[in-house]
């Protein structure tokens, strides 16, 4: 049996009381989970799904996605977990590509549970090194490749959040977020089960009502991103927001513009906390200190960080490079390829940035995503900068996109506030970036595509 599970049991037998999962629906406790995964996982294995298997899990982010996860993983199945509401086209690329021996969405799950298990079978239960994770690396419309993930990986991941963010069995977690993204799942679920937290589920997010959950259910952490952070601080309250348990507030996966940093701090009276990571590698830094901000934060317990140059040499402190990463949550393989990743070399991010004298991260741009025009290298995210500074810019979003020689140009999508003429916009651009920073295309759009974390679909944006 892995270590994960060998701290589940502990767990129940030590936290007999602990509600461990709640949604709207019901509540579990320690015991209470324990006992249902060693029910079901008998009852999965009758069915035929068995160790290496690939199972799509398609459900709504809630505590049965989190049983039906943990069930499947404790027999050594390769999860794939979808949105519940995935498109027709993207299921059946998944299909094409994955081959998934099974499907499970809530109907089937259900269905599955409501068995009596057959008493002669005990599976053999999954080892840490065992592969239980498929996730794509990108949001995107393009083809993604698919990271593999083992308990210990994943097992990792949730220690570096309870030793990070000081969780303990006293921790109310509120997850507003879908599981089947690596965020969501890392924080709210491998966090709060290494830490014996209460996680309580939500699978649809209205701001009125995640504010009073917060008040009610006397919620002291939530992993949040920058939407829905941006969503709160819209939130009409004619008197002041009242949070008195709630210590940690944590946006990830994206930036936090500055207005929404400092307008969230003055409704609701505490610094949103950010967070740094990847698919690949889990989570890798998250900043508490609100005085570090804008960096993205330190590195996590368990996490080593480095700043490289192209040709792969350290750099000091506040050069900007190539942000490399030491960690025992990473990947241990990407699907249809067969080398396997060492927990013990450094793996590159394929972000920019540098580590300040606090050891801070900053992120500056992604590498993959730099524009070459004439042989300049043109970062996105600086040239984001400068527009979304236009007072009548409310987003933009900057890619390369080929000429018909092709060479690269920059391309800008632009959401404005209010009508806003070209000229003008292209004057503000000529008198703020250089020559070769400044985009040959502007496309206006009523919104920028977006997946359902708020990250935007680069791909989209090319063919805009």
């Amino acid at each position: 049996m892995s270590d994960f599970f060998l701290l589940l049991e502990q767990g129940a037998h030590k936290y007999k009381s602990q509600v461990v999962l709640k949604d709207l629906d019901c509540k579990l406790t320690l015991p209470q989970l324990w006992e249902s995964l060693k029910r079901y996982r008998g009852i999965i294995a009758s069915k035929g799904i068995t160790k290496g298997m690939i199972v799509c899990l398609k459900m709504e982010s809630n505590l049965d996605w989190a049983v039906s996860f943990l069930s499947l993983i404790s027999l050594g199945i390769r999860v794939l977990p979808v949105a519940p509401d995935i498109s027709a086209p993207d299921m059946c690329q998944i299909k094409d590509y994955l081959k998934p021996d099974f499907e499970i969405d809530r109907e089937k799950w259900i269905s599955i549970i409501s068995e009596t298990p057959q008493q002669d079978i005990e599976p053999v239960w999954a080892e840490d090194e065992d592969e239980v994770l498929l996730q794509p690396t990108s949001g995107s419309t393009g083809n993604p490749r698919y990271c593999i993930r083992t308990i210990a990986g994943l097992m990792a991941e949730g220690i570096s959040y309870r030793n990070t963010l000081s969780l303990t069995h006293n921790d109310i977690i509120l997850n507003p977020l879908p599981l089947h993204h690596s965020y969501s799942l890392g924080m709210a679920l491998m966090g709060g089960l290494m830490s014996y937290s209460s996680i309580i589920f939500i699978s649809r997010f209205s701001p009125r009502d995640f504010i009073k959950r917060l008040q009610r259910e006397n919620v002291t952490v939530v992993p949040v991103v920058p939407v829905i952070a941006r969503y709160l601080v819209n939130l009409y309250s004619p008197e002041p927001v009242d949070l008195p348990c709630l210590r940690i507030i944590m946006a990830g996966a994206g930036k936090i513009p500055p207005e929404t940093f400092e307008a969230f701090y003055e409704k609701y009276g505490i610094h949103l906390a950010s967070n740094y990571g990847s698919t690949e590698t889990g989570a890798i830094c998250s900043r508490l200190e609100s005085e570090l901000y804008p960096a993205v934060g330190k590195p996590m317990w368990g996490i080593e960080m480095e700043i490289r140059d192209e040709e792969g040499r350290s750099l000091p402190d506040s050069k900007e490079g190539q942000v490399w990463v030491k960690t025992p949550g990473r990947l241990k393989r990407y699907w249809g390829e067969k080398e396997q990743l060492s927990k013990d070399t450094f793996f590159p991010m394929g972000d920019l940035g540098y580590l300040n004298e606090e050891g801070a991260l900053h992120i500056t741009g992604r590498s993959k995503s730099m524009i070459n025009v004439g042989g300049k290298k043109v970062n996105p995210s600086h040239v984001e900068e400068i527009l979304l500074r236009h007072p009548k810019v409310k987003d933009a979003a900057v890619v390369g996109v080929p000429r018909s020689t092709g060479e690269e140009m920059v391309k800008a999508v632009v959401v404005a506030e209010e009508e806003i003429a070209l000229t003008d916009l292209r004057m503000y651009i000529q008198q703020n970036l250089a020559d070769y920073e400044k985009p040959t295309r502007i496309k206006f759009v009523k919104a920028l595509p977006r997946n359902e974390l708020g990250k935007v679909k680069s791909q989209e944006l090319i063919s805009i």
